[in-house]
């Protein structure tokens, strides 16, 4: 004969097995169980498109078919662009979007930076004017990514945009000028742009298994933003960054501004050119006002490994 406090444990039992069974059901995915912000449920599968030189569903050798594939899956709601083997020439930046998980093939899949041209202005550039004039235009084309800026550009001041049309020596430009550059200030335009664009309020993304390789200046830069701009909570793991620095001292990585929250992990940083012509002598900078980095499992070879300038008077 069953005493009462044992069947009272039977029954305990029984409601928390049906208990655990409903909340296990709960966690798988259900088509029927509608998403936050949206009016369905979630899906096991994805957009997926291909981009490549051959046998791909987009076929192309520049960044044109790359921008294509990543804005037709964002237009979709997010996936994935998986770029084949092959060298890609990058005229523009890779322009990111939100939820779009973008692959490549390791060192076979190669973004390489169309070779910069530059220009004096020939005319004014007025703030918030959408075209610029210039005196040499060759070399320049529709579709370019452009930085314009003059001798007391600083900062928001230098313009990074894409150019959208041409009229003789006249480029429409796709975003608006930040400030006045003057013909008398040494006016210019250059098509100067980072391969992959991270800009204002670019958050949680990852960047893993790349080659970073011969960048005029730093490797990866998070740029001078504040709080409310700057790219936090991003994560750079188990990449290359080397021999970046063409012409003057330049770090593997930096990170100005107000930046947060970022994971810098498994990365090898380092310069092989010969001793003479070595200029990434920094592996990671961290300026005045960047919050906090976790750097941890990094292989750094650099006349300075970290330089850490938060709290320097």
């Amino acid at each position: 004969m069953k005493s009462r406090s044992s069947s009272w444990l039977i029954v305990l039992a029984a409601v928390l097995g049906a208990a655990w069974a409903v909340s296990a059901a709960a966690d798988q995915p259900s088509a029927h169980r509608q998403l936050p912000g949206a009016m369905h449920g979630p899906m096991t599968l994805r957009p997926l498109i291909t981009v490549g030189l051959r046998n791909a569903n987009i076929i192309g050798t520049d960044n044109r078919a790359l921008q294509a594939a990543v804005d037709y899956v964002a237009g979709l709601g997010g996936g994935t662009v998986e770029i084949g083997a092959g060298e890609f020439l990058m005229r523009d930046s890779l322009h990111l979007r939100p939820q779009v998980t973008v692959h490549g093939q390791g060192a076979k899949t190669i973004l390489r930076k169309a070779p910069a041209v530059s220009s004096l202005l020939e005319v004014d550039g007025d703030y918030g004017e959408e075209q610029i004039t210039l005196k040499n235009p060759e070399g320049f084309e529709v579709g370019d990514g452009v930085a314009v800026w003059d001798k007391n550009a600083s900062g928001f001041h230098t313009k990074v945009a894409r150019i959208t049309g041409r009229n003789g020596s006249t480029f429409a430009l796709n975003l608006p000028l930040n400030a006045d550059c003057m013909v008398a200030n040494r006016a210019q335009a250059a098509t100067v742009f980072p391969v992959i664009s991270i800009g204002h309020k670019d958050t949680d993304n990852l960047l893993r298994g790349n080659r970073v390789v011969g960048n005029h200046q730093d490797g990866i830069l998070f740029r001078n933003e504040t709080e409310g701009m700057a790219g936090h909570r991003n994560r750079i793991e188990y990449n290359r960054i080397e021999n970046n620095g063409l012409k003057q001292a330049a770090a593997g990585i930096r990170v100005r501004g107000e930046t947060r929250d970022l994971v810098l992990t498994g990365n090898i940083i380092r310069d092989t050119r010969p001793a003479g012509e070595r200029r990434q002598t920094t592996g990671i900078v961290l300026e005045e006002k960047a919050g906090q980095v976790e750097i941890k499992d990094n292989t750094i070879e650099a006349t300075t490994p970290i330089r850490d300038q938060r709290g320097e008077p």
